[in-house]
């Protein structure tokens, strides 16, 4: 049996008091479907976010999700009922998330994957004026310390700790270039040098040995003999958001 207190006068008699039913308490008779439909998005307000959905099984209490950037996938979260999922991960790493739902009774088998890469994003609002990405020919350097510049390039492996720098460079009305900013030849921090003329003719120069390379990535001076990873932008009224490369500016956050 259910009690309810009715507040003064709510009970339809004009009297407070205690009224009491009967409920019914019901257990689920098998354990819960396999989680279907599962996608990842990036959030369209902010692509440093991954947005996990599925569709809802059958008699379920709610849903585990696990990620996993390897073979092995750990549990990161578990949600009630609704078949939803957020979380800002490591920018442009691939993590590879399933979904298992449960009940009283035990667990469903684990949902298909979907591997999926969170954005880099930066806001206009937040660079200095010579910076500002608004404005054609001018750029900006990004430092994604929690990646290491051998995740894009071989030719980087002998990196190490250093983090991965990107150059972003405004070139037109509708493109920002994004390219990697650690030279392929020693790992030394390149510099963006702007054209006067044509500003989107601009060049990398490499501090330490002399290399050049243009905003697509290609050499045009070693000793570097491997071009530089370029990653696609998309661009938004208030902020550019990077991805990683190989990654399509119109697939969202999936790769």
């Amino acid at each position: 049996w259910a009690s309810v207190q009715y507040p003064s006068g709510s009970s339809g008699s004009g009297v407070t008091g205690i009224a009491t039913a009967p409920l019914t308490l019901t257990s689920p008779t098998t354990v819960p479907g396999m989680p279907l439909g599962i996608d990842a998005a990036a959030d369209p307000e902010d692509g440093s976010r991954i947005l996990l959905s599925w569709a809802p099984s059958g008699d379920n209490s709610g849903f585990e999700v696990e990620r996993s950037t390897g073979t092995a996938f750990t549990r990161i979260a578990t949600v009630a009922a609704n078949p939803a999922y957020a979380e800002a991960p490591t920018p442009l790493l691939p993590f590879t998330y399933r979904i298992r739902a449960f009940n009283l009774l035990g667990y469903s088998a684990h949902s298909e994957t979907v591997t999926a890469r969170a954005r880099v994003v930066v806001r206009f609002d937040t660079l200095p004026a010579q910076s500002d990405l608004r404005v054609i020919g001018r750029g900006t350097r990004l430092t994604v310390a929690a990646v290491p510049p051998r995740t894009f390039s071989p030719a980087l492996a002998g990196c190490g700790s250093v983090p991965t720098f990107i150059h972003l460079v405004r070139i037109s009305e509708s493109e920002i270039a994004g390219v990697q900013a650690n030279c392929t030849h020693q790992c030394c921090t390149t510099n963006y040098r702007a054209n006067s003329a044509s500003p989107p003719d601009g060049t990398l120069s490499c501090p330490c040995h002399g290399s050049q390379f243009r905003l697509d990535g290609s050499i045009i001076n070693g000793p570097a003999a491997e071009p530089e990873p370029t990653f696609p932008t998309v661009i938004f009224p208030d902020r550019v958001e990077v991805l990683a490369p190989g990654t399509s500016a119109g697939d969202l956050a999936r790769s």
